[in-house]
């Protein structure tokens, strides 16, 4: 009897003493988007090329807006709507003469908007889901790009058949970036995008160097960063 009670006691000491047991839990880096549809915001750096000749549209900077769709896991459809009021070297057929590979720039340059409407495939890298909050993606798609503007500034300064004309061109577009949830229904995106436009090389500039072609793909790349609302 007297052992069966210092073995109670002894075991009702050992219960008050131990520290309360807590459940285990396994925290995932991963997390689940629910929402299907997002619109942004977007502005960013635009570094253009302008051609053999000189002629294009000079770097400056986009902004615009976005809306996107998921269409199922990993695949996202994005319409983008942007706008460069970017600025163009108004040019004659004279060579420089310091540079004979460079046409003279005349006194004043011009305006030249750029309107780009271009739908794109969007592939999540994590599906759809985060990464401790990120989502890795690349995109693929095309649409257009059109002039806003007229001949405005020193294109009165050279003759008609000299002077560029941007109008509309097919845009071809690729990159890839991340976003960052700082909410379920917030994000903050970053992302590099090559665009391809055609330029067309006036007729004057032609029959000047005919080593000139008559059109050419200019390769320009944007560095964009947004706020997309989720819903």
């Amino acid at each position: 009897m007297a052992r069966a009670r210092v073995l109670l006691l002894a075991a009702t000491a050992a219960c008050s003493l131990a520290a309360p047991l807590s459940a285990q839990q396994i925290t995932s880096p991963y997390r689940y988007i629910e929402s299907r549809q997002y619109v942004s915001i977007f502005g960013g750096p635009l570094s253009t090329q302008t051609g053999g000749a000189g002629l294009g549209p000079t770097s400056g900077r986009i902004f615009g807006a976005q809306f996107g769709f998921r269409l199922s896991g990993p695949f996202v459809i994005e319409a983008t709507m942007g706008y460069a009021p970017l600025k163009r070297v108004v040019r004659d057929t004279i060579h420089s003469a310091t540079d004979t590979t460079v046409f003279r720039a005349v006194g004043s340059s011009a305006n030249q908007g750029v309107l780009l409407a271009a739908a794109a495939l969007r592939f999540n890298l994590t599906g759809a889901r985060t990464w401790y909050g990120l989502q890795p993606y690349l995109l693929l798609g095309g649409g257009g790009a059109i002039s806003t503007t007229g001949e405005n500034g020193g294109d009165s300064l050279v003759p008609a058949d000299a002077r560029f004309s941007f109008g509309t061109s097919f845009a071809a577009q690729a990159g890839g970036g991340f976003e960052w949830y700082a909410t379920r229904h917030i994000g903050l995106r970053f992302d590099a995008r090559g665009t391809l436009w055609k330029l067309h090389t006036p007729q004057a500039f032609l029959i000047r160097d005919r080593t000139l072609p008559p059109s050419e793909w200019a390769q320009n790349v944007s560095l964009l960063g947004g706020l997309a609302l989720h819903f």
